[in-house]
């Protein structure tokens, strides 16, 4: 049987100067899905933030593997949270939440 729907993991850190809330990051990156997709295509993609790290300013997100470039766009588009500018870096995308989890710990 074939998936149709294939879950990927994408790992990113936040570059800034103070460090960024989970809540603050959590309500910009709604903010922006919400302002470039709707609610239609936060289920259509199946975009949802998975673990935010605020002692090493990465984490998370998942959604289904035709999502990824829209995940990028919208990681592209944060400029800045609580007015502070800021900077996303991907650093890479996973197929299990496990190896996931493994490079955020590894890399930070």
């Amino acid at each position: 049987m074939i998936k149709l729907f294939r879950k990927r993991y994408i790992i990113f850190q936040i570059i800034s100067k103070k460090k960024i809330s989970h809540h603050d990051f959590l309500q910009k990156f709604e903010e922006i899905l919400s302002y470039l997709y709707g609610i239609r295509g936060k289920i259509k993609y199946g975009i949802e933030l998975v673990e935010f790290n605020e002692e090493k300013q990465g984490g998370i997100i998942s959604c289904y593997h035709k999502a990824v470039p829209y995940v990028r766009i919208i990681l592209l588009f944060i400029f800045s949270i609580e007015e502070e500018k800021v900077l996303i870096n991907v650093v890479k995308v996973t197929g299990t939440l496990k190896r996931a989890r493994q490079i955020l710990e590894k890399l930070f």
